[in-house]
């Protein structure tokens, strides 16, 4: 393995041939991520703590622990020790050291992956035990909190022990001695787990809402607003129907809470596209012949995902905030109108 990369990089040498390097778009990726990351949970917090008047609920500390051991950690370990290394970077133009230091690293991010994960499905389990207080749906919740516990614990140790011994994982010259299970399987059976549960975790609401006051076309039409993912909270037909007593009491705590939920919905659904995508490289990165290069996209659409998780836990939050500001902004514009 090691002579062939020699001669693939004597032989690029003599004809000319530029080695690619995409190490620096990367970099600043990752570094506008992890800010806006930062600026997105501070200002959740800060919002909730002094300007919205509220305590810290669990989806709120899940969403720091996500931020702590989902986001901070892959995006450092992607700045500090595998873009230095020369992620991005034609394997053969690498030292054998470097390529080495590369897979020790995506060892840890892939084993750090699943808890991220797990963490995003406590947020949102965490938001629906707040809204939806049926006992049913209570046991139907507390239910898959268990279920994506043991998901998480069990995808983490299969990712720690898929080698025996581990660190023949980035033995990838071929001279160490152990044994790998088929990845391929592991990455695939955690992914179609994960995108069964966000579908089921996206149909918890969708079936409360057959508990609403109002006739089936009517629920059908609050469904769809789920779906399409309606921003504004006060829709004209929720304003409509609560004005028209149409709602019974927990209905309108429903339609309250709807607005957060749909936004939640919406990027809960980029958030499994972009898993998907990550697992189209996943796929090839196995059988790939300059691993350097494909683990680029992995670790990039990783850190993504990881961006988009956090995004998606802090989003509900900065829409409150923005409709606040709208409404002071349109009474200030009001009061200056008028001479006041």
């Amino acid at each position: 393995m090691k002579a062939a990369l020699v001669t693939q990089n004597q032989t690029a040498q003599a004809c000319g041939r530029a080695v690619l390097d995409r190490t620096t778009p990367l970099k600043r990726e990752i570094w506008a991520q992890l800010i806006s990351s930062c600026v997105l949970v501070a200002g959740r917090i800060a919002f909730k703590c002094y300007a919205h008047g509220q305590s810290l609920w669990w989806d709120d500390h899940m969403v720091v622990l996500l931020f702590i051991f989902g986001g901070i950690p892959n995006m450092a370990i992607t700045l500090a020790v595998t873009i230095p290394a020369g992620l991005g970077v034609d394997i053969w133009a690498l030292p054998f050291e470097n390529v080495t230091t590369i897979f020790r690293g995506n060892f840890i991010q892939s084993v750090l992956y699943f808890p991220q994960v797990a963490l995003l499905k406590f947020t949102f389990l965490f938001f629906f035990l707040r809204i939806f207080p049926g006992r049913k749906t209570q046991l139907l919740i507390k239910g898959t909190f268990a279920f994506c516990a043991l998901y998480g614990i069990a995808f983490v140790l299969a990712a720690i022990i898929q080698c025996a011994p581990i660190e023949y994982y980035w033995a990838w010259d071929g001279t160490g001695h152990g044994k790998c299970v088929d990845r391929n399987a592991i990455l695939w059976a955690s992914a179609v787990i994960s995108i069964a549960l966000d579908v089921w975790m996206l149909a918890i609401p969708l079936w409360n809402i057959r508990t609403l006051c109002m006739p089936l076309k009517r629920k059908l039409g609050v469904a769809s607003m789920f779906l399409v993912g309606t921003l504004y909270v006060k829709s004209p037909t929720a304003t409509k129907y609560i004005g028209r007593r149409e709602l019974c009491p927990r209905t309108q705590q429903h339609m309250l809470y709807k607005g957060r939920l749909v936004v939640l919905t919406t990027l809960c659904i980029s958030v499994t596209i972009v898993c998907c995508v990550r697992l189209k490289y996943l796929n090839d990165f196995f059988s790939s012949s300059n691993p350097t290069q494909d683990l680029f996209e992995i670790i990039r659409w990783s850190t993504i995902e990881g961006y988009a998780s956090v995004t998606c836990a802090s989003m509900p939050v900065f829409r409150l905030m923005l409709m606040r500001g709208y409404t002071k902004t349109l009474t200030i514009l009001k009061l200056r109108g008028s001479g006041l």
